[in-house]
């Protein structure tokens, strides 16, 4: 990318072609942390590590090495008596398969013990989901589940990239698998006709201002009065604290980029999200380098 692209998607692609700002990667840093001109963004892809995963894990990268990148381990948190523990009793749990006592209740007991993984599974109603299934979903969830713990438990001196990317691939085959009757974004949004035409006539005229028109120069503050879960990001990231790090006016860049993004948004009302879930990805993947100066790793999570 180079420094005056825009961010527009074409349509014979489902990943938006980013032209007119600098590449994510290399603004918004903390001076503590320069980082490098022809650092990438992604790792090499290598053969998975176990066949039953059907999406090709990948091998870490040197500059991941190079820059201290920390182990699935130093993120959960284990003490070595923990690893040690877990690496000596896990193949015995995992040899008893999806039908054991401690993959028959894994949800369960995650429910139990997470909040947040209970709330997920309030939302996504499995139970309603599964049933209209020809296939045993349960059973097969459980399955890759505990595949994903297994590597999990045989990588935890390696760094995380490899899983992340996993999760991602795994997210994208769901999405192609799923039936042609994907919904829409005005489906997922819920727009009316009459609020889709009244957008779609409204818009260009407020997008034609620019950055520095009344919608844009408000448009972060608007939207932690009118959701709450935005103003809760904006609170634990310190956004002030982050950007006055930066040699790069972030605060308007941020909000062209946004700005583009809703555009695109409104020209694609009738386009399945395929598109604007890869390049919100991927502007996580490239964010995820970035020095988390005033941004603590919670609300990474939530962000991601």
């Amino acid at each position: 990318m180079k420094g005056s692209e825009e961010t527009t998607f074409s349509n014979d692609s489902l990943m938006p072609t980013v032209s007119s700002c600098p590449p994510l990667r290399t603004v918004g840093r903390s001076r503590t942390d320069p980082g490098k001109g022809d650092e990438p963004c992604h790792s090499d892809p290598v053969k998975s590590t176990k066949a039953s995963l059907e999406c090709d894990l990948k091998r870490v990268t040197l500059e991941s090495a190079e820059s201290g990148m920390p182990t699935l381990n130093d993120i959960i948190g284990l003490t070595p008596y923990q690893q040690k523990l877990l690496t000596q009793s896990w193949p015995n749990i995992y040899s008893n398969g999806p039908n054991g006592a401690f993959a028959s209740n894994i949800y369960y007991n995650l429910c139990n013990r997470n909040a947040k993984a209970k709330a997920l599974m309030q939302k996504a109603d499995t139970a309603a989901v599964f049933a209209q299934s020809d296939v045993d979903c349960s059973k097969m969830h459980t399955r890759l589940t505990l595949e994903l713990i297994d590597n999990v438990v045989k990588n935890l001196d390696q760094s995380p990239d490899r899983f992340i990317d996993y999760l991602m691939e795994l997210k994208r085959v769901t999405l192609e698998s799923a039936e042609s009757g994907m919904p829409t974004l005005n489906d997922i949004i819920g727009l009316t006709p009459y609020q889709q035409k009244l957008l779609t006539q409204s818009w260009p005229n407020i997008y034609s201002n620019g950055p520095n028109g009344a919608f844009a120069s408000n448009i972060y503050y608007n939207l932690c009065n009118r959701n709450a879960k935005a103003k809760a990001l904006m609170q634990k990231a310190d956004t002030a604290a982050v950007f006055a790090q930066s040699d790069v006016d972030c605060s308007k860049m941020h909000t062209r980029l946004t700005l583009e993004l809703i555009d695109n948004v409104v020209k694609n009302l009738d386009q399945s999200p395929d598109r604007f879930i890869d390049y919100l990805m991927e502007v996580g993947q490239c964010h995820r380098h970035l020095k988390a100066e005033g941004l603590s790793q919670a609300a990474w999570d939530d962000l991601g």
